[in-house]
């Protein structure tokens, strides 16, 4: 009868044990270098970029006819159409500069890029429609990864079988991303609550000490997030996997970025900016021609930011799976 009640607590005690046998490094306590984890041999920030590149370039036939889907579902089901919010905004800029009392210059047009990807203008859709418009990036996100596993291993890939064959692990990803969503409650928690203390005077806006140091103390949960968030990416790698379950996945990714969690986020920051650089290149030359020829009829900005939001998915899936396959060859 003791067994039996002792069993459990066995149990969790050997799962503990198990624990920090997988990953020797405590927090305030200097790893001994017979327990410390050995750097990842990544290739340079530069040389990744390009072989991410290499990869898109080489299967173009492949990621064309994804961006092409992906594009005629968002229109089908999104729409593009309705600019009112937009076109709305670029003439209360337009009137202001009009006037005279404001000359905006070059920063109209980096403003309005802004607002066409906000919640507030650009595409005017509905909850439903973001609920739609989530599903399809997830979607999107799954029939790359497992489009890439295969051409990896020298296999030719069909859109059709990606389509099909890639949303059995949906599920599984879907429970990734609300761990990763539990994630931001302390972010999202320190905003509530410097509102609440904004909203009864007890922090002042403006610069002032009590405001600088919320700002600090967010600062340092935004870096918690993204700690979390490293092994998280990984685990959206590792649950596509056939037969994965979303916690062995986050338990493998945990154990895969233990100690190297800085060298990994690194590389994921490293990510955004050549997509950054694309979206000014491209959104803010539209704005302009938006500017010139105002014809409200046609919704040239919002097609303009889907076309630049299915850019966005190729590049992103392609580079966290390189990365993450990288990663798996120097950790074996």
């Amino acid at each position: 009868m003791a067994k039996k009640l002792l069993s459990p607590f066995r149990k969790s005690r050997g799962k503990i044990k198990d624990f920090l046998k997988r990953r020797p490094h405590r927090s305030f306590k200097k790893t001994s270098r017979r327990e410390a984890r050995v750097n990842l041999k990544l290739p340079g920030y530069t040389a990744f970029l390009f072989s991410v590149w290499k990869t898109i370039w080489q299967n173009k036939k492949f990621y064309l006819k994804f961006f092409l889907l992906f594009c005629g579902f968002a229109v089908v089901l999104l729409g593009v159409l309705n600019q009112e919010s937009y076109t709305n905004f670029r003439d209360q800029l337009n009137q202001a500069e009009g006037s005279g009392s404001t000359n905006f210059g070059a920063l109209k047009y980096v403003t309005l890029a802004v607002s066409a990807i906000t919640s507030n203008t650009g595409l005017s859709i509905s909850d439903g429609q973001k609920v739609v418009g989530v599903l399809m990036f997830i979607i999107g996100w799954l029939m790359i990864v497992w489009a890439l596993r295969q051409i990896l291993v020298g296999r030719k890939v069909r859109l059709r079988d990606a389509l099909y064959s890639s949303g059995s692990s949906l599920v599984s990803t879907l429970a990734v991303l609300a761990v990763a969503v539990l994630q931001l409650i302390p972010l999202a928690l320190c905003f509530v609550i410097y509102n609440a203390l904004t909203g009864v005077g007890i922090i002042n806006s403006g610069i002032a000490i009590e405001n600088m140091a919320f700002w600090f103390a967010a600062a340092l949960v935004a870096t918690l997030t993204l700690y979390w968030w490293t092994s998280t990416f990984m685990a959206l790698i590792i649950v596509t996997l056939p037969g994965m379950y979303p916690g062995k996945a986050l338990r493998m990714a945990g154990d895969m970025v233990a100690g190297r969690r800085l060298q990994i986020l690194f590389r994921l920051l490293h990510m955004a900016w050549p997509m950054l650089l694309v979206w000014v290149a491209v959104l803010v030359p539209a704005t302009i021609l938006d500017n010139v020829i105002q014809i409200n009829w046609l919704p040239l900005v919002p097609f303009t930011v889907l076309l630049m939001m299915g850019l966005t998915i190729v590049w992103a899936t392609t580079y966290v799976y390189l990365l993450y396959r990288e990663v798996v060859e120097n950790v074996k």
